[in-house]
């Protein structure tokens, strides 16, 4: 044994690379993502992850902005009214509203007005609402009605000159963008909040006027009042 450690006593040890390939001096990443995602990186030179046949991009949807222009407001013309068969405190109206049809509304105005009172009247509109069926009567609207602190409610109205069907906007917010069918449900009460009229009686959402295009701007009875 002391004759053989005294022989290899002299001698270098050498380890032989170069005939070894690159990819067995560096890991891959096969464990993870298979031989084919190995090979596509190796091909590609980049590094990066190749997309597979089966990997869709993802489509990011456009923000939905939601304010006081997507309720389809019209002008109204009462053609009838009636009281609701089993609710006190609701009339039936029918409502020129310029489509095929009068639409009928519910509206909870009997403590506020006599029948004849709203017969023929010129009133604002919000059509695209869901219908909603109060007490075995379906309801296609709602009536835009101004209150005061004391709870005193007033019917909003059209400029003068203003007809059934004519369009009310929101000049401020209007978009291109078309008017839903119906406005969301969850979101109908928020929006209805930010009606109200100014100092002057104008009806506004939020800070915009409600407008008929080339006859002037809707208002009310009470000032600085809420609108519902």
């Amino acid at each position: 044994m002391g004759v053989l450690r005294r022989a290899f006593a002299g001698l270098t040890p050498r380890v032989r690379t170069a005939g070894w390939s690159a990819a067995v001096l560096r890991p891959t990443r096969w464990c993870s993502e298979g031989p084919a995602a190995a090979g596509a990186q190796a091909q590609s030179g980049t590094g990066e992850k190749a997309k597979q046949p089966w990997q869709k991009e993802k489509k990011k949807n456009a923000p939905v902005v939601l304010d006081g222009s997507v309720f389809d407001l019209r002008v109204g013309r009462v053609e009838s009214v009636e009281r609701h068969p089993d609710a006190d405190t609701l009339y039936v109206e029918l409502i020129d509203v310029g489509e095929d049809a009068p639409r009928e509304i519910c509206s909870g105005l009997v403590p506020h007005y006599e029948a004849g009172d709203i017969i023929h009247k010129h009133v604002l509109v919000m059509c695209n609402l869901k219908p909603a069926k109060m007490r075995g009567v379906v309801s296609h609207g709602m009536l835009l009605c101004s209150e005061n602190a004391d709870g005193t409610v007033r019917l909003c109205r059209p400029p003068a000159g203003a007809v059934a069907g004519d369009r009310i906007t929101l000049p401020k917010y209007e978009t291109e963008t078309e008017r839903p069918a119906q406005v969301p449900p969850k979101r109908v009460g928020a929006l209805v909040a930010e009606f109200c009229t100014d100092g002057d009686g104008q009806v506004l959402w939020k800070d915009a006027p409600l407008t008929v295009d080339g006859k002037g701007v809707c208002k009310a009875e009470h000032a600085d009042a809420a609108v519902r």
